[in-house]
């Protein structure tokens, strides 16, 4: 028999093998029958990875979701006990074909339901996709270290019995335990006991355990006392060194013997301070891509936010000069080096310079010039998109552009775009003048729908945001406000698409999609001008994904004031705007009934106007 002191750090792998006259283990041998809601992976051969299957109405089925992402991926990995996710699996074609029913599509989770159940999902069996479009996942393995005991039934409990074999104890029936022990000094020792000597000692091995839990307790009381004694004299010799290093310093440059020096990297500003003061209007907003006024604005504007003060040892950054570098790199896109070679400061200089002035922008600006619009609001640019366009109750268009990055640490895959490359993606949506009154920053590999619905438009639209109730009659339809999109955004009633060229539209349709399309391309011109300006937008970004996503509003910003201020866009900015192959927003496969009245009230509007 083990010594008692060898279960204090036992680690106890209980395996049993009980005889069929002396207990009955007729519920062992039940076939489990599934929960509703229970989900599974099937498919593959490996019990982590495979097709995602949910049990409902005594029956599994699958689930379809062209926006499946690593949200709802963890939310299965978790309700299947996994640690984690991988990756996210849709339409592989697995060893084991799918046969049952779809039961859920565009399924919608946050990532912290304990199920999948949970989440915010469609009625059962309402979908449009077939098992081609079955989504699967890749969880992270459990940890298998350690020893697997081939037996039939078995527990690894190293601190208390599981309810299971407590249960098997009060139920009093005689039945012999084959127990094996592994703990830190004794490898593995086999115990043939009963149940009376089983009870006795594990009630000995849980007081022993108590025991030395509580020794080891107070030492650590003990221990953190010790540390918090030191802790403080460490910090009273600390002041007073300081303190004599403080009245040494003074004493030296006092008396005169030490020449002061500073103590810095020699680095030139003539640039700066020479060449730029000659600049003219011209020369200026070639370089900066904002007129002098504007820049003088931002100074203004953002100085609180971006000030600093001199100390004893070496002067700031100027706020004039802080303001350009920022405008600088975020115009050219350059490496930190160059700029600091440029300006004659220190990379890190640069680097704060550019993150703060990103930070402030948002703080101080962002609220102010891309904001929603209000009801009047609303109605002039109604009537600026019916005078321009011939659209009446339009507001704005949307679309979406993508912003080359670097591979991220964490999560790539939610970067990975169609095209095969690393992104983010840009929703916009603009005014008849090409200013950006609401935007938002999602993950490249997302579609142009699920964006959307991310985005906080959607819960604003909801809430009544394009004022339902002013509404005008149509043609017999009561159409509100409505934005116009391509076709790989839904229907609604407040979001127009065109009619998907299949090679039957009628003459009215293509007259419809012809008219729309000459308005939808203002969103497209602003993006053209945005990254023409702002070349950081254009070619890869190799900063951090956040930085990134700072830069890219910062520039939406600073686009409104520009255009706002009449601020000149050369035409060289736009022949030099080679734009990455952007990937092609794929029509959407939801079945869309509510937007189809206003759009055929808007289709016989243009028709009859002609």
């Amino acid at each position: 028999m083990l010594p008692r002191r060898n279960f204090l750090t036992l680690r106890i792998l209980l395996l049993f093998s009980i005889s069929a006259s002396a207990f009955n283990f007729e519920f062992f041998k039940q076939t489990p029958v599934a929960r509703e809601g229970v989900v599974r992976l099937s498919g593959s051969g490996s019990s982590w990875e495979g097709r995602v299957e949910i049990y409902h109405d005594g029956q599994w089925g699958t689930v379809c979701d062209d926006g499946w992402d690593m949200a709802e991926a963890q939310v299965v990995c978790r309700q299947l006990n996994f640690p984690g996710a991988r990756s996210v699996v849709i339409g592989k074609n697995y060893e084991q074909a799918a046969s049952g029913p779809i039961w859920l599509d565009e399924v919608k989770c946050d990532g912290t339901e304990m199920s999948l159940f949970a989440c915010n999902m469609e009625n059962w069996g309402v979908t449009d996709c077939t098992h081609k479009e079955d989504v699967g996942v890749i969880c992270q393995p459990p940890n298998t270290n350690g020893t697997i005991w081939n037996f039939p039934h078995s527990l690894d409990h190293s601190i208390s019995l599981s309810d299971d074999l407590g249960s098997l104890f009060d139920s009093r029936t005689g039945c012999n335990f084959l127990i094996v022990v592994q703990s830190s000094t004794v490898a593995v020792a086999t115990i043939r006991t009963s149940r009376e000597r089983l009870m006795t000692a594990m009630r000995t091995c849980r007081t022993s355990a108590r025991r030395e839990m509580g020794r080891i307790r107070s030492r650590l009381v003990e221990r953190r006392s010790n540390l918090q004694t030191r802790r403080r004299l460490l910090l009273q010799a600390r002041k007073l060194l300081q303190v004599r290093r403080r009245a040494l310093i003074c004493h030296f440059y006092q008396s005169g013997c030490v020449p002061r020096r500073v103590w810095k990297n020699i680095r030139t500003s003539d640039w700066w301070d020479a060449v730029v003061s000659t600049y003219d209007d011209g020369k200026w907003m070639k370089d900066f891509r904002v007129s002098k006024d504007t820049f003088e604005y931002l100074c203004y504007r953002l100085g609180p936010e971006l000030e600093k003060s001199d100390t004893n040892y070496r002067l700031c950054v100027p706020l004039r000069k802080r303001v350009a570098v920022a405008l600088w790199k975020l115009a050219t896109n350059n490496e930190y080096r160059s700029i600091s070679h440029l300006f004659g400061i220190g990379i890190s200089t640069v680097c704060h310079c550019v993150h703060n002035f990103c930070t402030a922008v948002e703080k101080v600006l962002l609220a102010e010039v891309i904001r929603l619009p209000c009801k009047n609001k609303l109605e002039d640019m109604a009537a600026h998109f019916q005078t321009k366009w011939g659209l009446p109750q339009c507001v704005g268009a949307i679309d979406g552009s993508h912003i080359p990055i670097i591979r991220p640490e964490e999560y790539h895959t939610e970067y990975f775009n169609r095209k095969g490359w690393h992104s983010i993606i840009l929703q916009a949506v603009v005014d008849a003048k090409g200013l950006f009154w609401n935007v938002f920053v999602g993950a490249g590999s997302l579609h142009d729908a699920r964006v959307l619905r991310l985005s906080g438009l959607w819960d604003l639209v909801d809430r009544g945001l394009l004022h339902s109730q002013e509404t005008k009659n149509i043609h017999g339809h009561n159409v509100g406000y409505y934005l116009l999109g391509d076709a790989a955004y839904p229907l609604k009633s407040w979001l127009l698409k065109p009619f998907n060229d299949n090679g039957r539209l009628t003459m009215q349709q293509l007259i419809y999609n012809n008219k729309t399309s000459r308005a939808r391309i203002t969103v497209e011109h602003a993006f053209g001008r945005l990254k023409g300006r702002w070349r950081c937008l254009l070619n890869r970004n190799d900063c951090q994904l956040d930085k990134v996503k700072s830069m890219v509003i910062t520039c939406c910003v600073l686009h409104n004031l520009c255009e706002q201020n009449g601020d000149d866009f050369l035409g060289e900015w736009e022949d030099s705007a080679i734009v990455p192959q952007q990937p092609d927003g794929t029509e959407s496969a939801i079945v869309e009934t509510e937007g189809v009245h206003a759009r055929a009230a808007i289709l016989k509007f243009l028709n009859t106007s002609l």
